[in-house]
């Protein structure tokens, strides 16, 4: 057992609800071997509980945090999750089948 888990894209091809499901499993999983994982994604809510979110622009830090702190700070990870939240509730409202219910909070069912 590696005590660094990399994963790169990991969830890409799969639709929101496998996605999320998957990423469930990954978490229960390295919470309970007290694992460490680096998860790269383009996709935000794959990362969004992550300890610490390091947000590259151009290959240099652009910013830092935990999800709420980013947003809070109204940066370009708030600005890319705004877009990609705008996106998601589209989706999920033309009945696409990509989308879940949005929460109060932004973080999706």
């Amino acid at each position: 057992d590696p005590p660094l888990l990399f994963f790169d894209e990991a969830t890409s091809a799969l639709d929101t609800y496998t996605e999320q499901t998957l990423l469930a499993n990954i978490s229960s999983i390295l919470k309970e071997k007290s694992r460490t994982s680096v998860f790269v994604a383009h996709r935000l809510r794959t990362i969004y509980d992550s300890d610490l979110i390091i947000v590259l622009r151009e290959g240099n830090v652009a910013e830092q945090g935990t999800h709420d702190k980013l947003i809070d700070r109204g940066g370009l990870y708030s600005e890319l999750w705004s877009a990609q939240e705008t996106l998601f509730v589209d989706d999920a409202a033309k009945g696409s089948g990509s989308g879940d219910k949005k929460e109060k909070d932004g973080k999706g069912a």
